[in-house]
């Protein structure tokens, strides 16, 4: 059986409960569920699940890091096995796990077994303790164990349900869900497997760890993934993702091209991942990269703190999530009520008041190529053909306005605003000659507070001795 929690339920009856609960293992799955990272002073009241993100609302950590509840887990876990594992693949050895499955559910488990919530299926009991004792001991899940807090953990890290069952999806189209559905039927059919745990009891044959390189003795246990090769096994410690290298959950593998995956990082050989939503993007057109993150086109350009669009202002990134700076100056900054400014190291008491202590001096980011002055935390920085220069020191040569995001003209070594090239160049403009309008350009950053950035959009501006001078073009915030 897959947990111990669960060997008193047939597949079928299991079946049909996942069905009747599947709301409340979606966007209510484990309310209040304590959180194991943070503590009840952070993360007070629990597991509030956002209704897209994946995270816990009150202390951003992810579900898996709670306390769940390990019936509903281990059901929302087997609802996942039973969309990989199908009686009518054309895959034996898909069949045939299947098939141990059903198996398992009608079979007594031994007093041995019993002490683990997850126990490779169909092994004798000899074979069971070898591959018990070859773990790691913070690896074995043992029921209360750590070892079953990991396994638990990495049921819900390696095979996320909404990467099995798009009813978990935020508002999948009818061309995405198809797009799910071929995806999914490929990985079954072309990768997914289970590793085999096997005793090696020929003294001639000469068994290699494929992780580690270490042998195999005689008399010990390994892990053997057919989708590999018939040679090719593990230590039963080294049959991790070769992404993540964590410990491949219940021995499920996915193969490609000499490597061993979890279900997420095999799906992300072939599919990004959105970095807000944790959900694979099946459509190449909503796919954003920023912050050398990808995203869903509508899931970058909001507060990750509040979910406001964030279209038309600046923001500032927190761990590489994108947060309004409204958000950033209440949550992170932290104006303290006595102080009214940034503070440096702070703390919360038990009302949840701020305690303010001393900022650290600011510091300097580079310097201005006008003024010569430097910059420095929080402070916008425009670039420009490898220069950087403040708001103020980047203006039009005639009328000494600052040119921020709006386009301008390169001409004979200076820059000038649209209005005033209109004003002084009419001439020149009508014949298309050497006056040029800069191209869009990228995101400029300078650091501000530990593990934060600021970001604007700015323009990079490019000469070319082609291109006529046309209307003015717009740039939206990504």
């Amino acid at each position: 059986m897959i947990g111990g929690q669960l060997e008193s339920m047939d597949s079928a009856s299991l079946n049909s409960d996942h069905k009747k609960r599947k709301f409340a293992l979606g966007h209510e799955k484990n309310a209040g569920a304590p959180c194991l990272k943070c503590g009840p002073e952070k993360c007070e009241g629990g597991l509030d699940l956002h209704f897209w993100r994946k995270i816990c609302k009150t202390c951003k950590c992810k579900p898996e890091e709670h306390d769940v509840k390990r019936a509903e887990e281990e059901a929302s876990f087997y609802h996942v096995i039973r969309s990989l594992f199908s009686k009518d693949s054309s895959v034996g050895q898909i069949r045939d796990y299947f098939h141990k499955l059903e198996a398992a559910s009608n079979t007594p488990r031994s007093e041995y077994a019993k002490q683990f919530a997850w126990c490779p299926l169909g092994l004798e009991q000899r074979l069971l303790i070898k591959y018990m004792d070859a773990l790691p001991p913070q690896m074995k899940p043992k029921v209360g164990s750590d070892g079953a807090k990991y396994r638990r953990k990495q049921m819900m890290y390696q095979l996320p349900i909404h990467d099995h069952d798009e009813s978990y999806c935020d508002n999948l189209t009818e061309p995405e869900k198809e797009s799910m559905r071929q995806f999914s039927e490929h990985r079954n059919q072309n990768a997914l497997g289970v590793g085999d745990v096997r005793e090696k009891s020929n003294p001639v044959s000469k068994w290699i760890c494929y992780r580690c390189n270490g042998p195999i003795n005689l008399g010990e246990v390994a892990v053997f993934a057919s989708r590999a090769g018939r040679d090719k096994c593990w230590h039963p410690g080294c049959f991790v993702c070769d992404v993540c290298n964590n410990l491949l959950v219940d021995l499920i593998y996915f193969y490609k091209e000499g490597g061993i995956y979890c279900g997420r990082h095999y799906a992300e050989l072939f599919k990004p991942r959105c970095s807000a939503c944790d959900e694979l993007i099946y459509a190449e057109e909503r796919v954003l990269e920023a912050m050398d993150k990808k995203w869903h086109h509508n899931h970058h350009s909001v507060c990750d703190h509040c979910d406001k669009p964030l279209s038309t202002q600046s923001f500032v990134t927190v761990e590489g999530k994108p947060w309004c700076n409204k958000c950033h100056d209440e949550d992170l900054a932290n104006r303290s009520e006595k102080c009214k400014q940034l503070d440096g190291e702070f703390s919360n008491n038990n009302n949840n008041k701020t305690t303010c202590h001393p900022s650290p001096e600011p510091t300097v980011l580079g310097v201005c190529d006008t003024c010569g002055i430097g910059f420095i935390p929080g402070e916008t920085k425009i670039v420009y053909q490898s220069k950087s220069f403040h708001h103020n020191c980047f203006i039009c040569d005639m009328c000494k306005k600052p040119l921020g995001t709006a386009q301008f003209v390169k001409r004979d070594g200076g820059q000038f605003c649209v209005d005033c090239d209109d004003a002084s160049n009419a001439k020149v403009r009508k014949h298309h000659t050497q006056v040029h309008r800069g191209s869009i350009g990228t995101i400029t950053c300078a650091e501000t507070l530990p593990n934060s950035t600021v970001c604007d959009i700015r323009i990079s501006r490019s000469v070319s001795s082609t291109t006529p001078l046309i209307g003015p073009q717009s740039s939206n915030p990504q």
